[in-house]
């Protein structure tokens, strides 16, 4: 089984991805595992120090939760077994961290 990560912001192109990943176990045959990873923006330190961590936190639950939705949509009753992962930081560090930290064989981006 192919281990494919699919970074997921929300936006059209990252849903395009996780289609693609369906057609390839559909119409190719090919048996994928997918990691669908969000990322989030930490917010700038000025703008942390004044509000409560468990608000920023639950800030940055909700706005993972709206990025995966239509991913998870998408994938819900597919068959094609997936995780997600939800990280704070630069989109490309955490990619490179998750990548370090996990058998991936292939990012769909």
């Amino acid at each position: 089984m192919m281990r494919v990560l699919i970074p997921v912001d929300g936006s059209a192109p990252a849903v395009r991805a996780v289609e693609y990943a369906l057609a390839l176990c559909a119409q190719e045959g090919l048996a994928l595992e997918l990691t669908l990873l969000n990322v989030q923006p930490a917010l700038s330190g000025a703008v942390a120090s004044f509000i409560d961590k468990s608000v920023i936190g639950e800030y940055h639950d909700e706005q993972a939760q709206a990025a995966l939705a239509e991913a998870l949509a998408k994938l819900e009753h597919s068959g094609i077994p997936y995780t997600t992962e939800f990280r704070i930081g630069h989109h490309a560090d955490e990619i490179q961290a998750l990548v370090a930290d996990q058998p991936i064989d292939a990012i769909l981006d």
